[in-house]
């Protein structure tokens, strides 16, 4: 009987830190999926910036040889 408690307590023991390393690594994609959110974010700006930043030169080039 005391080895099947002892059997018990150690397969409940697993159980609970399976879960939480699950919970842990649930965290961990939240984090990451939120932080490439971010970074989508940065990077469609900075490619509007540098549409804008080509236009410019393109502008300014046809102002310059006029």
């Amino acid at each position: 009987m005391g080895r099947h408690l002892h059997k018990l307590v150690q397969v409940l023991g697993e159980t609970i830190h399976l879960s939480l390393e699950y919970l842990a690594q649930g965290a961990k994609v939240e984090s990451s999926l939120s932080r490439i959110k971010v970074l989508e974010m940065e990077n469609s700006k900075l490619k509007k910036d540098l549409i804008a930043s080509m236009e410019d030169v393109h502008h300014a080039r046809r102002r310059s040889r006029n």
